[in-house]
């Protein structure tokens, strides 16, 4: 059994890794949209000022939704679990889950995890259950070889 610590830790710091890229993607997008009206020359300098203005919204919204997944991950209670729950480890017979936020996968001690959020449609599928249950989810079967 690995240390759901260790787990956890991992992705905090690669969320924390992901705040920083994004927040820089939106300084740079607000200098891009930031165009000095009287240097504007035609119609093409609005439709550009436009796009990044659009950009810096998108930046913005993903800053928040990274933000708000750390503050999942922080406040996750990683206790040892009897169901498939927030904060549940997840060992099948195909895949690793650490039930938590969307993460593409990652290694810890050198077993592969995927990051997988409350609202995610297969954990709709796996939720609330035991040890040595099966779950079918997009035509393929999943055995739940262990819960911690």
């Amino acid at each position: 059994m690995l240390n759901k610590e260790l787990i956890l830790d991992s992705l905090i710091q690669h969320q924390e890794e992901i705040i920083k890229d994004f927040d820089l993607l939106l300084k740079r997008y607000l200098v891009a949209a930031d165009i000095d009206e009287e240097d504007t020359k035609d119609v093409e300098d609005y439709a550009r000022q436009g796009i990044s203005t659009d950009m810096v919204h998108s930046a913005e919204l993903q800053l928040i939704q990274a933000k708000n997944d750390l503050l999942v991950l922080k406040n996750l209670d990683i206790s040892i679990k009897e169901v498939i729950s927030p904060g549940a480890v997840v060992i099948t017979d195909k895949y690793n889950f650490f039930i938590s936020v969307a993460n593409h996968s990652f290694k810890v001690d050198g077993k592969e995890f995927i990051g997988l959020a409350f609202d995610s449609p297969i954990y709709q599928y796996m939720r609330l259950l035991p040890e040595g249950e099966k779950f079918s989810f997009n035509k393929q079967e999943y055995l739940i070889k262990e819960i911690y």
